[in-house]
């Protein structure tokens, strides 16, 4: 839950009892907490552009349930951090790097949660800047022989450094990662990969990256959101008030 509701709402309401009550109270408050995600996730969708939201959607479907999501630290990986936004269900797991910010943590990390866990599915939701901590040691990844995906969120910036910046005043763009390499599907070497920039070819490549998964390869999808795309926690006061 968020940490600021949940205090909010204790000082307002006495700890109930007896333990039939409290159950009650967490149910309600699951259910609201559910409610308001999609409410909100149906309001960014609206948007022309495509939103984190929506990948970690469409990767929820596409996935089998008892996956393993090895994630990053950035601005827009940062969703999957946020229940209901991302849910790890009963037989999935997390491996998550918290406050140890190294640069494409989790992107070298799931090689080694693969081949830990070899009977599980591992993605790894990484930024772009992330992927390029390991994207020369790619033909490594894939000598291993395991299935592995990778899903890129392609904002073409720094955007944990962006949005201090942004919030410090200072206007303008300065952390960017560079332009992005290549469209569309590639699938002649020992990776696989594909880009992505709308919601219409989303889960079409989220399932045929997994596909190749399937057969031991290595998947690369490469979506397109936005620099302006942070979780809900990082939103002005305004923009959280139903949350208070």
């Amino acid at each position: 839950a968020d940490a600021a509701a949940v205090l909010a709402h204790w000082n307002h309401q006495p700890w109930p009892e007896p333990s039939a009550q409290w159950t009650e109270l967490v149910t309600r408050c699951r259910a609201e907490a559910v409610a308001t995600a999609q409410a909100r996730a149906k309001e960014l969708c609206a948007a022309d552009r495509l939103r984190v939201v929506e990948v970690l959607d469409a990767l929820d479907r596409t996935v089998p349930r008892d996956r393993v999501l090895v994630q990053e630290n950035g601005l827009a990986d940062m969703w999957s951090y946020f229940w209901p936004y991302w849910t790890c269900h009963t037989s999935g797991g997390s491996v998550v790097p918290s406050e140890q910010t190294t640069l494409g943590f989790g992107a070298a990390a799931a090689l080694g949660v693969k081949l830990g866990r070899p009977d599980r599915p591992v993605v790894a939701l990484v930024g772009d800047g992330a992927f390029r901590m390991v994207q020369a040691d790619l033909a490594t990844v894939a000598g291993a022989g395991v299935g592995l995906l990778y899903v890129v969120l392609d904002n073409g910036g720094y955007g944990w450094l962006q949005h201090q910046l942004d919030g410090s005043g200072v206007t303008g763009f300065r952390f960017a990662t560079g332009t992005p390499q290549g469209t569309g599907p590639v699938g002649d070497g020992p990776v696989w990969s594909e880009r992505v920039g709308d919601r219409g070819g989303l889960a079409t490549a989220l399932a045929r990256a997994w596909s190749r998964c399937l057969e031991g390869q290595v998947a690369v999808v490469h979506v397109g959101v936005g620099l302006d795309d942070p979780p809900p926690c990082l939103w002005p006061a305004a923009d959280r008030k139903e949350e208070s």
